[in-house]
């Protein structure tokens, strides 16, 4: 006789309370460049936070860019001084 035990835990699900959208002023940036973004945060019943403290992260990570139909061809950031 084969015998399957597991054993779970699930948190209670909490509702999100606010919302935030951030719009770049830029699609897309070159390294160093400068940007801005307009950030709007709101509560989801209505409200407004005006005036909130605010902590941020931006993270990035390194892209290659490889087209399966250009497999031959390779594309780098040539002033990447990662690449050295």
């Amino acid at each position: 006789m084969t015998s399957i035990s597991s054993n779970t835990s699930g948190g209670r699900y909490r509702a999100p309370e606010f919302e935030v959208t951030v719009t770049p002023s830029a699609t897309e940036l070159q390294r160093g460049q400068d940007t801005e973004a307009t950030i709007d945060v709101k509560y989801l019943f209505g409200g407004s936070l005006a005036g909130a403290n605010v902590t941020w992260n931006l993270l990035a990570e390194t892209y290659t860019f490889k087209p399966a139909q250009l497999g031959n061809y390779h594309f780098t950031d040539s002033d990447d001084p990662t690449l050295f």
